[in-house]
């Protein structure tokens, strides 16, 4: 079979090559002169088939954690402050002020929160983890709280984002009666975020 390549070097030799077979597909390499590895391949209608996956950082991806305390007044609602980021492919989480997920990607994203509650009420109660959209409450779950052990609450749902104005924030709520805390430990207090579908 005839091929014919055509080299486009860049800084270093690094770059990419693409090369036409009779048969009428065309191969895409990309990397280094000497070592590119085949991307993508075109074949003779035009019908692309990716051999190398991307890196997609267009797809919002976060996943925050939460080490400190923060006080928990009886009745009434406190921001959890995720503080720490494990990680966050758009920079889309803001871990030091506002303590919300803003991505900038409209789609439909599967969000995640756990939250502990510390400290002995001076009676049974409920805690309860809220996700708030643009600062309303969107959904919550309850656990009852007894005053013997730390409840984590877990919550969990797709929520669509418009990828610009729309955020996601979680809060915390209980009403034992007496001041508790929330957080104390980055393996139990999670906040992630991952886009399902992309709808723009």
């Amino acid at each position: 079979m005839t091929t014919t390549t055509i080299q486009a070097p860049g800084a270093g030799g690094d770059g990419f090559s693409t090369t036409a077979g009779n048969d009428g597909t065309l191969t895409i390499a990309v990397g280094p002169t000497g070592a590119k590895v085949n991307a993508m391949v075109l074949d003779a209608a035009g019908n692309p088939t990716l051999l190398k996956a991307p890196i997609n950082n267009a797809a919002p991806c976060f996943s925050a954690s939460y080490a400190g305390t923060t006080t928990s007044t009886s009745g009434a609602t406190t921001k959890v402050p995720y503080s720490i980021k494990d990680f966050d492919l758009t920079n889309a989480y803001d871990n030091t002020t506002n303590f919300r997920f803003q991505p900038l990607v409209a789609g439909y994203y599967q969000i995640i929160a756990s939250c502990a509650f510390g400290g002995a009420g001076a009676s049974a109660g409920i805690s309860r983890l809220y996700l708030n959209k643009n600062g309303a409450q969107y959904k919550y779950q309850d656990m009852y709280f007894p005053t013997t052990s730390v409840p984590v609450n877990n919550l969990s749902d797709i929520v669509f984002l418009n990828g610009s104005t729309d955020y996601i924030e979680v809060t915390a709520f209980q009403n034992t009666g007496s001041t508790l805390s929330v957080g104390g430990s980055a393996l139990l207090n999670k906040f992630q975020g991952v886009l399902l579908v992309r709808t723009a």
